[in-house]
């Protein structure tokens, strides 16, 4: 037999040996980080599914917490993803506030592994980038010293251009399980705070978060505040619970412990709310015995608000806008990391975006609001419900002049003006993006 084919078959036969050894131990460096967590993922034209991940080298498996009833009447367990699959996963969540002890304990030191590790820790990532940068240049030149030896016989053409192609596949399978697709510029950015933006059907959303480590396929972002709309009952006792199943957050997976950083109590004709969180709640609207009314607060973590009520009601309903905690995987193929960010106090933890919670009103809301000020210029409350509604419109100029009446007015305000003052830092910043592009636009036109 000629050598030049024992050497190809030998070849093939080592790199196979290797690789489907090491194949057991290849796994995606950001969905490790998740192994054994609870988390939800979600997927396009396609239902979340919540359970406890199991990963493994060909695909995932998400246990559930209790079996599933299918539609077609029989007990599901789990749920499996293989990895061909992972091209529809357009995000997974992992819920931080609901973590065990142990869970906490155990993403903290993952945490200091990461960015505070030892010289072997940082050792290993440094080989491990090293060698996702030279994983191609390796193949090819792999490739190009077995090709050679397809010169030598005509007949065995064949044969060897069937195990070039099993080579580099190999090859790739051996030498990538310890690398991923290096990038510098993602690499100097590792356990820094930054701003992801996330696109997927034309709609582009920022998320801030530290960035804890990226992949071939995967980024992922630690401790990214997530602002959800909450519809809770509270009961004359204290009791808090949710409205209906629909006041659910909008990540499943999220648990009850959110209602643990609100602290109510009845009075006699006053309702007090304590935040004995770690982070500020918006407090949107207060409903008693059916009447709705606007209260558009910011309660900063340790502070309290009264409301006034009447009727002595039984229970009252509350509209909270809350900062829920997420680790969070998202797919490259739609995540850039855009910006370094940083958060500048407690209550910028909900971030500018926060006012995209701002309530879009009809034209008849608009004009009742506008003839109550016409009526009572001096009402703070209802100059800050039309402001809302010009930011949502992105009228910020007008926004600012209904703001600044409110603050005078700050007294008639739950909050004292805690969270005006946080919309009229954001429409300052606007009016002050518009000002520079219309300067810069003069100065262009100015030069043509």
């Amino acid at each position: 037999m000629d050598l030049s084919l024992l050497i190809t078959l030998l070849v093939i036969f080592v790199v196979t040996l290797v690789g489907s050894a090491l194949s057991r131990l290849k796994r995606d460096r950001c969905l490790a980080d998740f192994d054994d967590y609870w988390v939800v993922i979600e997927r396009l034209s396609a239902l979340p599914v919540y359970g406890r991940m199991s990963l493994f080298s060909t695909g995932l498996e998400l246990l559930y917490e209790t079996p599933s009833l299918d539609d077609q009447l029989h007990i599901e367990g789990s749920f499996v993803f293989y990895s061909a699959e992972f091209a529809s996963v357009t995000g997974i969540y992992r819920y931080v506030d609901d973590l065990t002890a142990d869970k906490r304990d155990e993403r903290q030191r993952a945490w200091i592994r990461a960015f505070n590790g030892s010289f072997w820790i940082r050792s290993k990532r440094n080989t491990s980038n090293f060698v996702a940068t030279a994983t191609d240049s390796l193949t090819n030149a792999l490739n190009l010293v077995v090709g050679q030896t397809t010169a030598k016989a005509q007949q065995e053409e064949l044969l060897l251009a069937q195990g070039e192609t099993e080579i580099k596949g190999l090859t790739k399978q051996m030498l990538g399980y310890v690398g991923n697709k290096f990038d510098p510029l993602l690499e100097r950015m590792v356990g820094q705070l930054v701003v992801l933006q996330v696109t997927m059907d034309n709609l582009t959303t920022e998320y801030v978060g530290i960035l804890k480590d990226y992949s071939t396929d995967f980024v992922e972002l630690l401790d990214c505040y997530i602002p959800e709309e909450m519809s809770v009952i509270v009961e004359r006792d204290g009791t808090v619970h949710r409205s209906s199943p629909q006041a659910t957050p909008r990540i499943i997976g999220a648990g009850n412990s959110w209602l643990g950083g609100v602290d109510i109590s009845f009075g006699q004709d006053h309702l007090t709310i304590t935040n004995t969180a770690d982070r500020p709640f918006i407090l949107n609207t207060l409903t008693v015995s059916g009447n709705e009314k606007d209260v558009m607060a910011m309660i900063d973590a340790g502070k309290s608000v009264e409301l006034e009520i009447s009727g002595y009601p039984q229970s009252v309903g509350l509209c909270l806008y809350v900062m829920l905690r997420y680790d969070m995987i998202i797919p490259r193929r739609m995540a850039l990391v855009r910006h370094r960010a940083a958060r500048f106090s407690s209550q910028h933890v909900f971030g500018y975006p926060i006012v995209a919670l701002s309530p879009v009103h009809s034209p008849e809301r608009e004009e009742s609001l506008r003839q109550k000020l016409a009526n009572k210029p001096d009402d703070a409350q209802t100059a800050m419900a039309l402001a809302m509604m010009l930011i949502a419109r992105k009228e910020s100029y007008e926004a600012e002049r209904w703001l600044d009446m409110a603050l005078k007015r700050r007294d008639q305000l739950v909050d004292d003006g805690v969270y005006a003052e946080l919309l009229l830092d954001y429409v300052h910043s606007e009016i002050k993006r518009i000002t520079l592009f219309t300067e810069r636009t003069c100065q262009t036109q100015q030069r043509v």
